[in-house]
């Protein structure tokens, strides 16, 4: 038999958000039969003890060096991590370093280019967003690093099309490979309980929102939608299951809205895929996505769906068909689409089962992780 393939997964931290769930359920669900699995990463996080309880080693490199310390400090702290990050990947057996945004990028750039260390390198985007900032940045476009990968993969058509537009890649070396999700996890059988969990009773109507608190996730709009219509009905909340810088803005909005005791903050939870069988409508108001995960989640979970008309979402949602879109930032159309789904149960069904449909169809984690096995077999070395 052909030794196994040796796969580390490095990203930038292991927080709450898509890209460190699209790495734990790699983990999960990777062939343990053809492949080791690994995961490095600059910082920890509350998603680094569920990968460890997958049985998958974390690496940890040394933390990036504070604003305060001096220029020399800096560069001595990225050297610790290079080499760290150098003696992880080893030489022993087939290897692949799977990279995803841009810090693990330079740093497998410059492994590559300053040593003769032999690796497969695959490097993942989850947002055309990430790679055009990226792109602003003057050491990016001096060295051009994607271009020294074996082959890159964005997780929607328009996040390879954009990589290839602006790293100049051969296009042969840019793959789409959907993001997937674990679809059996967010079937709702523990509704009712998860929802007495949290505080509300049968009658009470949940619109829910996941995903961390900053400013391209825009929950606000969400927040100043739920407040138009709330006083027509009683029974309905606002979940926001999600934690990050924006949160302190949020809850003073909620206050000057005069719906604080409707709307309410869950922070960090590890149980995110229960409580999103608990709501009634998900909604979801970012300014961009990659491959929204939620909207997948939702639908999993047969929870209609509404939604900005932004890229990322408009690639899976449409309108009428699986779900609602609004233009982005215009609260009242928001507003009204919840309205709709509130009055309208019969809608909200017939929306929630076509996108569990959709989720089914083309984005069960088995589809990913199965695209991603057989590039780990092309480029291992």
């Amino acid at each position: 038999m052909p030794p196994k393939i040796r796969v580390i997964y490095f990203l930038p931290c292991f927080g709450i958000g898509g890209t460190e769930r699209v790495v734990l359920d790699l983990c999960r669900n990777v062939s343990r039969d053809r492949f080791d699995i690994e995961v490095c990463t600059m910082v920890g996080g509350l998603f680094a003890d569920q990968v460890i309880a997958s049985g998958v080693p974390v690496h940890l490199l040394a933390p990036p060096a504070t604003k305060q310390r001096s220029l020399p400090a800096k560069v001595a702290n990225y050297y610790k991590m290079l080499s760290s990050l150098r003696s992880i990947i080893g030489r022993d057996g087939p290897t692949v370093l799977h990279t995803h945004h841009y810090g693990p990028l330079m740093q497998a750039f410059l492994i590559r280019k300053l040593t003769s260390q032999k690796f497969g390198w695959l490097h993942t985007e989850h947002s055309w967003t990430d790679v055009r900032n990226a792109y602003a940045l003057r050491l990016y476009s001096l060295f051009n690093p994607m271009k020294s990968a074996d082959l890159i993969s964005g997780v929607a058509d328009k996040v390879t099309s954009y990589m290839k537009e602006v790293s100049g890649i051969i296009p042969d070396h840019a793959v789409t490979v959907l993001n997937g999700i674990e679809t059996v996890r967010f079937h709702p059988e523990d509704r009712e309980i998860k929802r007495r969990e949290l505080g509300f009773g049968p009658d009470d109507l949940l619109v829910g929102t996941v995903g961390m608190l900053r400013p391209e996730k825009n929950q606000q709009l969400a927040v100043r939608a739920f407040a138009l219509i709330a006083s027509e009905f009683p029974k309905l909340h606002f979940i926001v299951c999600g934690e990050g810088v924006c949160r302190p803005e949020l809850e003073c909005l909620a206050a000057e809205l005069g719906i604080a005791e409707r709307v309410h903050f869950l922070g960090y939870r590890m149980d995110a895929h229960e409580i999103m069988a608990a709501f009634d409508i998900y909604c979801l108001p970012s300014v961009y996505e990659g491959l929204p995960l939620s909207i997948l989640e939702a639908w999993a979970a047969r929870k209609p769906v509404v939604a900005t008309e932004v890229i990322g979402n408009v690639d899976i949602v449409h309108h009428e068909a699986n779900g609602l879109l609004v233009p982005l930032n215009d609260e009242q159309m928001m507003a009204d689409a919840l309205k709709r789904l509130v009055l309208d149960p019969a809608l909200g069904r017939r929306l929630a089962d076509s996108g569990h449909r959709v989720v089914m169809d083309g984005y069960d984690v088995k589809h990913m992780v199965n695209h991603y096995e057989q590039l780990y077999e092309k480029i291992a070395c």
